[in-house]
């Protein structure tokens, strides 16, 4: 059985978030201005838990915003 390297673990889920980020601009900006109106920004509580720190917002179906 191998060992799971956790620095190495989380390393590359740093590399991943910084790029969720990245290459989601909108998103972060939505979210951003939804904290002002929504309970952490989303509009039910199990949605804070979202992979990658904010959810997605799409414009429409297949197209993130």
């Amino acid at each position: 059985m191998r060992t799971i390297e956790r620095d190495r673990l989380a390393a590359l889920m740093g590399q991943e978030l910084d790029r969720f980020v990245r290459e989601r601009p909108r998103s972060l900006a939505l979210y951003e201005r939804a904290k002002g109106s929504l309970l952490s920004g989303v509009p039910m509580n199990w949605m804070t838990k979202w992979a990658g720190g904010f959810p997605l917002f799409v414009a429409h179906a297949g197209e993130p915003a």
